[in-house]
């Protein structure tokens, strides 16, 4: 006992060398005012010498130390703190270092789930609903009849269909671009980014209604209607009045104008991988469908149907296959649907599968519901982002997001290249050994991915005129609440 005492001494004697804070996983509580009472004075810590500028607003409880992967014997050996402390040495900022690697940027939030849809982080998962976050790592995945729209910290829209797996592996942040990287597990995603410009009034009814009403109170078309009805002041009035749709897409334009004014034309760049593709778009839409062990089905678009112009900010569609012999980067063009085959080592047009994802089409055609959700999203979870991302100091320390080419105009060119060496390889390794040497083919897409979806959004246009929803417009803001709660059947409770 006495010898275990006398090792433990020492070897926090030893550790005073590597400062206390680090051997406590203190570094946060480190005031100029804390001294270890009672202690020697080489056992107290000196403030002046403690490096928390490297601190942000989710790591500044952390430790340096990765007590999980720590054993006793590692923390006991000599000669494994001899080794680390010769490294960090040698690397005067390794505390900046650790923490910028720990630290796990937001990438974006949920905006309603339909049916069944799990985030799986690290080792646990969780059930998700409207504005649960999403950061650096998430595996987002639906179920059988289910889907989910996200919301992105640039103002992009994901939507996940049935049985989709996909993985938000990176966002970078720069003064031009926003830049994220995620993986295709299986499935279809549909992927919109936030295009400059405003939309044109549509009168029909909106598509993908089975995600209305939406947990955003100030989103859904019955919440205009109620607008108009007690602004009418009487029932005569009423049917005079504007209708809701146009009131809809009167409030978007504006907010998409208030929100335009911080956006500054940032660029939004996504590259998205599959087993056997990878897609390097900027401010395109794209439809991706990976088959897992088959075929993959992709098409970019440059704009979105209802945009009164054309976004005149740079657009760019490039593909990366998975022969590793094949060094340079094929240039796609837009609205044209292409097949890859399951080895990853071609790529054709192929307009005839390309009809098989026309409802897919159909479902995102009409969506100012969703739109208004995200314009609503961006000033509330990304407004801090794009007004303060001058500041570089104040972007990591106070909202966690390291800026990117602010010493090295290349850096995140840089970033992207490995990105793309390194996917591809370790993806064609993957699919040596999963995939027979004779490509399986997609004869046909299943229907899953949107059959549900379907018979969701026809229902609701049944019910349109029933005398329930057609009271919506008199109900008080409480009533109109519970209405929400009480109609938002799909959402798991």
């Amino acid at each position: 006992m006495k010898i275990f005492l006398l090792v433990t001494l020492l070897f926090g004697q030893i550790l005073a060398f590597d400062e206390v804070d680090e051997y406590l996983g203190l570094e946060s509580k480190l005031e100029k005012d804390l001294v270890l009472y009672g202690e020697k004075h080489q056992w107290r810590v000196d403030p002046s010498k403690q490096d928390i500028s490297s601190q942000t607003k989710y790591s500044k409880f952390e430790s340096t130390i990765d007590w999980k992967n720590t054993t006793h014997k590692q923390w006991l050996s000599f000669n494994a703190w001899r080794e680390s402390r010769e490294s960090k040495d040698k690397t005067p900022h390794w505390k900046n270092i650790v923490r910028s690697v720990k630290n796990r940027e937001n990438i974006g939030r949920v905006i309603k789930c339909i049916g069944t849809c799990r985030l799986f982080r690290g080792e646990g998962s969780f059930a998700v609903r409207s504005r649960s976050q999403i950061i650096e790592g998430d595996e987002v995945q639906t179920f059988k009849d289910s889907s989910v729209w996200i919301f992105l910290n640039d103002g992009g829209l994901v939507r996940l269909s049935s049985d989709t797996s996909m993985s938000f592996n990176e966002f970078n942040f720069t003064y031009g671009n926003m830049f994220f990287q995620a993986r295709l597990n299986f499935g279809h995603v549909h992927l919109r980014p936030r295009h400059i410009g405003e939309y044109k009034l549509d009168k029909l009814e909106q598509t993908d209604q089975s995600f209305l009403p939406l947990p955003v109170m100030a989103t859904n078309e019955e919440f205009f209607e109620r607008k108009l009805y007690k602004g009418a002041g009487d029932i005569n009035s009423y049917f005079h009045t504007k209708e809701p749709k146009e009131e809809m897409v009167k409030e978007l334009n504006s907010l998409v104008r208030e929100n335009q004014k911080m956006f500054k034309r940032i660029n939004s760049v996504f590259h998205l991988s599959s087993a056997n593709a990878t897609v390097i778009s900027t401010n395109m839409v794209i439809d991706f469908f990976y088959d897992f062990k088959k075929e993959s089905f992709l098409k970019a678009s440059k704009k979105e149907e209802l945009l009164k112009k054309d976004d005149k900010r740079k657009q760019s569609l490039f593909f990366i296959g998975r022969d590793i012999r094949k060094k340079k980067i094929q240039s796609l063009v837009s609205d044209q649907w292409y097949r890859v085959n399951a080895r990853g080592m071609e790529i054709n047009e192929d307009e005839d599968m390309g009809r098989q994802f026309g409802p897919l089409k159909l479902l995102v055609k009409r969506i100012p519901s969703v739109l208004l959700a995200r314009e609503r999203f961006l000033r509330k979870y990304s407004g801090y982002l794009l007004e303060n991302y001058t500041d570089e100091e104040d972007m990591f320390r106070k909202f966690g997001f390291r800026v990117w080419n602010k010493q090295d105009k290349t850096e995140l060119k840089r970033r992207v290249e490995f990105l793309n060496n390194t996917v591809k390889r370790m993806e064609a390794a993957l699919l040596y050994n999963i995939v027979d040497k004779n490509d399986e083919v997609t004869e046909v897409i299943p229907t899953s991915l949107y059959q549900k979806a379907f018979a969701r959004t026809l229902l609701p246009l049944k019910k349109s005129y029933h005398l329930e929803k057609s009271n919506v417009k008199t109900y008080n803001k409480l009533d109109y609440k519970i209405w929400l709660q009480k109609n938002d059947e799909y959402n798991p409770r």
